[in-house]
């Protein structure tokens, strides 16, 4: 079979429709998607002149044809990649997962700004979502969104400790961590805790 590779500018990719359809492909966790044929089928017929400069042009010129590859690709690849296939899980080796948890916990207790969001942490850390996902997973049992948030939740309960009831207010603690919906925050830190942030806050007392 012939491998192709292409590469696509993110300027393009920001301006197509179909980008937030495209998933995030890990390099390092032995992703494997399974493409819609018909969808593919689309792409061979798109890119054959380019693959084949031997074939006549349709009137356009190399000019049309580059200007129509560039507008349609990034649509036909996210029908390819999501038009009826399926995506196999990543599977990680342990020595990977390993590495990305040490990578993440050390991160975590070097900074205590470190980032709320997912895409934020994985871009620090220079690790795919997907890979981050199945790590965390596999050895906590919650994905990334679920651990930095109980990660946040702890250190608004380490500073509602720390605090002063008589000067401090829960929801001035809350906001400095991210939580910007008091009633969730709360459902939120209660799940966790079994009990309330204002009760944590009232027993330093």
């Amino acid at each position: 079979f012939r491998v192709y590779t292409l590469s696509i500018a993110e300027s393009i990719l920001e301006k197509s429709p179909a980008r937030e359809r495209l998933p995030a492909l890990d390099t390092d966790g032995g992703a494997v998607l399974e493409c819609s044929p018909g969808a593919v089928s689309n792409l061979r017929e798109l890119l054959a002149p380019v693959l084949n400069p031997a074939m006549p042009l349709n009137g356009t010129g190399l000019n049309g044809l580059l200007s129509t590859v560039q507008e349609s690709l990034p649509h036909l690849i996210g029908e390819a990649v999501t038009g009826g296939g399926k995506r196999k899980p990543v599977r990680l080796t342990r020595s990977t997962r390993q590495s990305v948890i040490a990578r993440v916990t050390g991160h975590v207790r070097d900074n205590d700004d470190a980032p709320a969001s997912v895409g934020g942490l994985s871009r620090e850390l220079g690790i795919s979502e997907r890979t981050l996902h199945r790590a965390l997973k596999d050895h906590f049992g919650v994905g990334p969104k679920e651990y930095l948030r109980a990660l946040r939740l702890n250190r608004v309960r380490r500073e509602l400790r720390r605090a002063d009831p008589g000067a401090s207010q829960v929801r001035e603690i809350a906001l400095r961590f991210g939580f910007w919906h008091a009633s969730q925050f709360a459902a939120d830190y209660w799940r966790l805790f079994g009990e309330l942030p204002s009760e944590t806050l009232a027993r330093r007392a």
